[in-house]
């Protein structure tokens, strides 16, 4: 039989539940809480990917986790919150301030665990317009012919430079010649040059 004393005790916890729901306080999960350390943010973070890897090789997974745990980590210790409470300006300020002495490389990696996590967290289509707009969502790849292409105009342009008997000529053959050629590469290492400065 169930005494009276019980069934007072199961009423109050009851009224306390509704209570904090409609007052907007109901508790929080554990694992959805705030951490209390560096160490937390980076286990709750990684806890929330290891369900995500389906097709990914052991390497690239454990790539994923570290790197995710790299960014909890950072974002912690600049604001102590924890992946459950991040918005998309804590990430971009990760990828604009905690990457910035990194190499393109590295940065772009680190956009793409980014995204990763986002859509763990169900965020990123309401987070890409503010996180893919910087240089670390540009593939590096895309970057690097404009950097070749400066460098060659760049190394051509010394080569003239350095032909110096050329400048003396006064034929009309040579004047065209000499000008058509500088005026070429001049064109094309500003072109190049703005890729490049676009791209970094």
């Amino acid at each position: 039989m169930i005494s009276a004393a019980f069934l007072r005790r199961a009423g109050e916890a009851f009224y306390r539940i509704v209570v904090a729901r409609h007052s907007g306080s109901a508790p929080m999960r554990k694992s959805l809480a705030n951490p209390i350390s560096e160490a937390h943010a980076r286990g709750q973070v990684t806890a929330l990917l290891k369900g995500t890897f389906h097709r990914e090789r052991p390497a690239d997974a454990e790539l994923v986790q570290y790197l995710s745990a790299e960014i909890a980590g950072s974002i912690w210790r600049q604001y102590e919150i924890g992946p459950f409470q991040w918005q998309a300006k804590h990430l971009r300020w990760f990828l604009r301030d905690g990457t910035a002495e990194l190499s393109m490389d590295d940065r772009h990696t680190y956009y793409l665990t980014v995204e990763r996590v986002s859509q763990a967290l169900g965020k990123w289509g309401r987070w890409e317009d503010d996180l893919a707009s910087g240089p670390w969502a540009i593939p590096p790849a895309a970057a690097r012919p404009a950097g070749v292409i400066a460098a060659c105009c760049i190394e051509f342009h010394a080569v003239l430079v350095r032909l110096g008997p050329l400048t003396s000529c006064s034929g009309p053959f040579f004047i065209a010649w000499r000008s058509y050629i500088w005026n070429s590469v001049g064109s094309l290492c500003d072109v190049a040059m703005s890729g490049v400065y676009f791209h970094n």
